[in-house]
């Protein structure tokens, strides 16, 4: 699951960056400082997670450090999903 979750957001990324990033960053890079997005891209990205994952990234979410590297970005969409499964079968 890990993988294709990564293998989603790097395809994300690939699109917004408008190259490929495999082999161009690593798993922990920070997306933003590396150069690999700026601060619209950045925007993008977060909206293209709401889509592609069907996520709400609230505010407060918007500032989490986790969505600025692809290892982040997997924990974080791994952590919606349980929170959305848990209020789900409440």
């Amino acid at each position: 699951m890990d993988s294709e979750i990564e293998s989603k957001i790097l395809g994300i990324i690939s699109e917004i960056a408008d190259e490929p990033v495999e082999g161009e960053i690593t798993r922990d890079s920070d997306l933003l400082v590396s150069g690999c997005l700026d601060s619209f891209g950045f925007v993008q990205l977060l909206m293209e997670l709401e889509q592609t994952f069907d996520l709400l990234i609230s505010e407060d979410d918007q500032l989490d450090p986790r969505l600025r590297s692809v290892s982040g970005l997997v924990s974080f969409v791994q952590q919606k999903w349980i929170i959305i499964k848990d209020v789900l079968s409440a």
